[in-house]
């Protein structure tokens, strides 16, 4: 159950910096009309997304290993079922 609430909250919270992200791009473009669209967009997709991926980045790893504990906890005890006299 806590897996899907987390999940709906990383959606969340990833459409709001896609929202975000859309709004600083056009506010940037307004700003800066004789710069090349190409050359906007991948600095804003720059900018916004460092955040966004370090996050990402950080969660997984404590995904990772909340995950690795529990897989240690059942291989530990299907090693003492079957090793059971």
């Amino acid at each position: 159950m806590t897996w899907i609430l987390a999940n709906i909250v990383w959606k969340v919270l990833a459409l709001c910096l896609a929202v975000w992200i859309a709004v600083k791009h056009f506010r940037e473009l307004r700003q800066y009309p004789t710069r090349g669209i190409i050359q906007d967009c991948f600095t804003v997709l720059m900018k916004t997304h460092v955040s966004y991926f370090a996050i990402f980045i950080a969660v997984s790893c404590f995904e990772i290993s909340y995950l690795s504990l529990r897989l240690s906890a059942v291989c530990r005890s299907v090693t003492d079922l079957c090793m059971w006299p």
